[in-house]
């Protein structure tokens, strides 16, 4: 368990945190600019020293009113928005830097560092130097530096920031791979909406200096009532298992508690875990199973509660099977097809639309 609690003065107001996170999995701050998501990191990692704040890994306490474990006590694994490599040593040097910290540790080693060099494509920049490198390169390097270390928790604030979008997309798969596979906890600071769908478990969302809620990825992606979700951006998430590669066709069938879904062919195993992000604007919806269409897939749902933007555009909120999906329509599609909370539909989604 990671525990985290202090009161820190502001200009206007106090930001109040008191959070309990689990040790595995990826909790995601998340939040505007200047919310307050970053003090949390800073002082978690022991960047911030904020008095009478009480900070704690697994009963290791590392912060309270007589103690104060210093950064390079507690074992963290660090990534910031700019890479911060050792200019004056090679990707490889670089990484066995970090090596010979883990070395020198007593405990047994909790990541396996040869799959990560070569699914992170290490291997090839070995002999270069940073600034030979591009942002994009050289943030895979500080990840892996940061992993080489054997850290007990990874703080990552706003890693992809600096990335243009093309490689924002590319760096997220890197990234989705990498997060399912830690058993180490993984703190992730971002602002983005789309790192928070594809990547995040679980979601604290900092507002104005204040902790607004504290909840599941998946439950605050496809809750109606939340700023979030008032946008072109809302999107739900489900994860579901690899049952089938088709690679005549180059596409891949995974099993969610929603049903099955046809996307583009993913590098998992049969039986690995898969998470799918899914636009609501993606998703049409139709009153009858219907024949002969081109959408792979066709999802039975029941509609279970109605938003409308009163810009023209209504957000429904979906049953399907145990899980959740939302619908953006317009609110004359809404209105024709005389929907209404209870009914069964059909959503339609592109297997292409899948992320």
């Amino acid at each position: 368990m990671i525990e985290i609690c202090f009161q820190r003065a502001f200009s206007h107001k106090t930001f109040d945190v008191d959070l309990s996170l689990p040790e595995t999995g990826v909790t995601t701050l998340f939040g505007a600019s200047g919310s307050g998501k970053t003090t949390i990191l800073r002082v978690l990692a022991g960047l911030d020293r904020v008095p009478g704040a009480k900070v704690a890994f697994n009963q290791q306490v590392w912060q309270s009113d007589d103690k104060f474990v210093p950064t390079h006590l507690r074992n963290l694994g660090v990534v910031f928005q700019q890479p911060s490599l050792f200019s004056h040593m090679s990707v490889k040097k670089n990484i066995e830097y970090a090596l010979s910290l883990s070395c020198a540790s007593t405990k047994s080693p909790k990541i396996d560092i040869a799959p990560l060099i070569e699914n992170f494509e290490l291997k090839p920049l070995y002999q270069r130097m940073p600034d030979d490198l591009s942002g994009g390169e050289q943030q895979r390097v500080a990840i892996v530096r940061a992993l080489v270390a054997q850290p007990d928790i990874l703080l990552m604030d706003e890693p992809l920031a600096s990335l243009d979008s093309a490689l924002k997309n590319q760096f997220i798969v890197y990234m989705q791979d990498l997060l399912e596979q830690l058993s180490i906890p993984v703190i992730y600071v971002t602002h983005s909406l789309g790192e928070l769908a594809q990547l995040s478990d679980r979601v604290v969302l900092t507002q104005s200096q204040k902790i607004d809620s504290y909840q599941q990825t998946s439950a605050l992606l496809t809750d109606l009532n939340h700023d979030l979700n008032q946008t072109e951006q809302a999107r739900s998430r489900l994860t579901g298992q690899v049952i089938q590669h088709d690679e005549d066709m180059y596409l891949t069938l995974l099993r969610t508690a929603a049903g099955d879904f046809w996307v583009q062919k993913v590098n998992k195993d049969l039986g690995d875990k898969q998470s799918i992000v899914i636009l609501a604007k993606d998703i049409s919806l139709v009153l009858h199973k219907p024949v002969g269409t081109s959408i792979l897939n066709v999802i039975p749902s029941q509609i279970h509660e109605v938003k409308s933007d009163g810009a023209g555009k209504v957000l429904v909120k979906l049953k399907a099977g145990e899980d959740a999906l939302l619908a953006q329509i317009t609110r004359k599609s809404f209105m024709s097809m005389k929907l209404e909370t209870g009914q069964v539909v059909y959503a339609q989604i592109k297997g292409a639309a899948l992320s």
